[in-house]
């Protein structure tokens, strides 16, 4: 039988998407794990999480520091903690085939975060709590409900509202509670937090659906006493009344064990997923097997067709050439090396000996559940404890291993593979894939996230303007002779190269360069040769690609990102020929003072230079006084017109400064995210993060300001030598 084509649009998650949406039911759960900062605790979340097949799972006691989101099996997940501490903290881990439903992740503290998921014909938040315990004081609970309310109130009302977690509450069976709670509470009787949920419950219209749902005893319970014998009902899901339809079952499930004195709490949810047929932007990127160039042969043959080709190709207008250049590059890739080989998974210490020893934990819990008598709650802790040794056994003899081979590499002078091991085994650095907006709101979808970071780098380098440019410069009346660029810089600047870096928006990386062949050299000659002379520069030379790096604080603030430009090879050929040339005469106007990207030169001699001060005053019992600045936004921050006015003070060739506004005008920025990328857009101010040029372009913007500076500030004399100011 031919199946119908005539079918509903349906995605790699297996529900039917877009016209075709269906109905799915969808499981829900809630656990307290108590702690994944234990040895395999993390692994063995999965694992569980994947066996019962939950695609949502709000987790309480995570334990771990911070807020942010890490990648674990086929499961995200999403977490907030104390920064200095690992102690409480909730999240959520959602299954991968979810993530592109996931509309928002608030990390509001340790004991709340909250879940907007993307269904229809309204979206369904989901906040997860951990509630007082019951002996906590009345400033304590009132404090956590008082967050609770507020954080409930805050969210828009057209949308599924559900509070699912740990609420140390035990709810009755009291009639007047009816119909807040339902009649199959594990209680007959509510304590006190279990009446402070009822009544948050009842003023939001809610319902406790882990109350209404008829089950055996055994599947209410979901907190076990540390006396072993002793189980209560504290664990809840509450509903919007007019949503509990919704849920179609709630109970505990005793047999999954992730180390834990709490039972996994599942929800069964019906529910229509909003059809997502295109969720992100993948960039078509050209990827080459660099591996493949250390063959000689291949390197060989890779020059050959790239020689026969060049040899051929006719002068023109400058683009027309360039890109026709990148697509005779392309093609030999494609025929020759060919592209990146699919990425092999890392090694991973969490094997099936620690899968076997968890299972036999699992199946001594699962016998102390159904005896309960003292020899089996003894044999289920000797496999706590069993299990627990092992795994972190495991992980130490595992990552023994690793330092082995990183010493390896670093002892056989293999630098590269050295770094690329401790980076890929480096400690827990989980990243939030969520960016504030600028009214505080959490973006979490690709193609806001790129809006807002490209909103604050426009801001950011379309800055106020000066309020006293400098536009007066001193002029020379003999202009500095400037010789036209050799075949030799060029063929210098192509070998001086650095390998193994990321391309720029033409996707040729510096190694396809290098190994061209003589043909090649030639070409790129005449490209150069025809930017100096007629100053004009291919148009795929201006583009740049701003990749956000995270340097420190809360990583959800686009102010603490730094922008590094990824730029095309071969502008970087150029770029560096130009920076030879301008050097010179940057050492004729730099002062001694700078050690700071100069050849030659030390930052760490300035060190040495303000120890050497401070034990000669102490040693006279002198007082010394020292000032350090940092400046904000350095490069960012940098006025183009000023400079180009300041390097013409400086006696800098015209020709030279050309080059330079050549280099730095009417470039095209992107910014990137992951697989996502923005429209392309011009900025008006700042150095271009990872252009050669730019740290010297910075030290000759600061000469200005230092040589006035030079002129008020007293100093100290140290031998022979007057120090005002030292550079880095």
């Amino acid at each position: 039988m031919i199946p119908s084509k005539n079918q509903p649009r349906t995605q790699k998650t297996g529900y039917k998407l877009g016209h075709g949406k269906r109905t799915v039911e969808l499981k829900i759960a809630t656990w307290n794990i108590t702690s994944l900062f234990r040895t395999g605790s993390c692994q063995n979340l999965v694992d569980v999480l994947d066996t019962y097949e939950i695609k949502i799972a709000a987790l309480q006691e995570i334990r771990w520091t911070g807020t942010g989101q890490l990648k674990v099996g086929e499961y995200v997940i999403f977490f907030s903690g104390l920064e200095d501490r690992h102690f409480f903290g909730t999240g959520f881990a959602i299954h991968k085939s979810l993530e592109p439903y996931v509309r928002e992740f608030n990390p509001v503290s340790e004991w709340i975060s909250v879940l907007r998921v993307d269904t229809t014909p309204i979206h369904m938040v989901l906040i997860c709590v951990h509630a007082t315990t019951e002996v906590s004081t009345s400033n304590d609970k009132d404090a956590f409900y008082e967050d609770l309310d507020r954080i409930y109130d805050e969210t828009p009302g057209n949308v599924i509202k559900i509070i699912l977690g740990d609420l140390n509450a035990m709810c009755g069976k009291e009639n007047q509670f009816h119909p807040t709670i339902g009649k199959e509470s594990m209680h007959n009787i509510s304590n006190d937090n279990g009446l402070r949920i009822i009544s948050f419950a009842s003023s939001k219209n809610m319902v406790i659906s882990s109350t209404t749902f008829p089950h055996k005893k055994i599947h209410k319970g979901t907190w076990r006493s540390p006396d072993g014998k002793t189980i209560n009902q504290i664990d809840h899901v509450l509903i919007q009344r007019r949503f509990r339809s919704c849920i179609v079952d709630v109970r505990s499930y005793r047999g999954a064990d992730c180390d834990t004195d709490h039972f996994l709490l599942i929800s069964k949810f019906k529910i229509k997923l909003q059809g997502h047929n295109s969720v992100r932007k993948r960039r078509n990127q050209f990827s080459v097997n660099l591996e493949a160039l250390k063959n000689i042969e291949i390197q060989s043959n890779y020059a050959t067709k790239i020689s026969n080709q060049f040899r051929n190709l006719q002068e023109q207008d400058i683009d027309s050439e360039w890109n026709q250049a990148i697509n005779i590059i392309k093609e030999a890739v494609e025929q020759i090396i060919g592209k990146t080989e699919s990425k092999k998974n890392k090694k991973k210490w969490f094997n099936e000996v620690c899968r076997k020893a968890i299972e036999a934990r699992r199946l001594a819990r699962e016998n102390y559940n159904r005896s309960g008598d003292q020899i089996s709650k003894e044999k289920y802790e000797k496999e706590r404890r069993t299990c627990k040794r092992l795994l972190q056994r495991e992980k130490r003899s595992f990552v023994n291993e690793i330092l082995q081979d990183a010493e390896k590499d670093r002892s056989q002078g293999s630098i590269r593979n050295f770094f690329k091991t401790i980076k890929k085994y480096s400690t827990f650095n989980p990243t939030l894939k969520a960016i504030k907006d600028s009214d505080g709101t959490i973006l979490m979808e690709p193609e806001k996230k790129i809006m807002r970071l490209k909103e604050y780098i426009v801001d950011l380098l379309n800055g106020t303007i000066p309020s006293d440019p400098i536009e007066n410069a001193t002029y020379q009346k003999a202009e500095p002779f400037v010789k036209e660029i050799s075949k030799e810089e060029v063929k210098e600047a192509i070998k001086n190269l650095k390998n193994w870096k990321a391309p720029g928006s033409d996707s040729i990386p510096s190694e396809l360069i290098k190994y061209g062949g003589e043909d090649m050299y030639n070409f790129i000659f005449r490209i150069c040769h025809r930017v100096w002379s007629e100053e004009v520069m291919p148009e795929t030379w201006s583009e740049a690609i701003i990749i956000p790096l995270h340097k420190k604080g809360d990583k959800t603030e686009c102010s603490n990102y730094r922008g590094i430009s990824l730029l095309n090879s071969v502008y970087k050929v150029f770029s560096k020929i130009l920076l030879n040339r301008l050097t010179p005469y940057a050492e004729e106007c730099l002062g001694e003072y700078q050690s700071g990207f100069r050849k030659g030169r030390s930052t760490i001699e300035q060190l040495s230079v303000i120890a050497r001060l401070i034990e000669k005053k102490y040693e006279y019992r002198q007082n010394i006084w020292q000032m350090f600045v940092d400046f904000r936004k350095a490069y960012d921050s940098i006025h183009r017109n000023s400079l180009y006015n300041i390097m013409e003070e400086f006696g800098f060739p015209k020709k030279l400064i050309n080059l330079t506004k050549l280099s730095m005008e009417g470039v095209k920025y992107q910014v990137r995210v992951e697989s996502t990328t923005s429209e392309a857009f011009n900025v008006e101010m700042g150095l271009k993060q990872g252009d050669a040029l730019s740290p010297l372009l910075f030290n000759i913007t600061l000469q200005k300001a230092v040589r006035v500076l030079q002129n008020e500030a007293r100093g100290i004399n140290v031998d022979e030598y007057h120090i005002k100011v030292l550079g880095f």
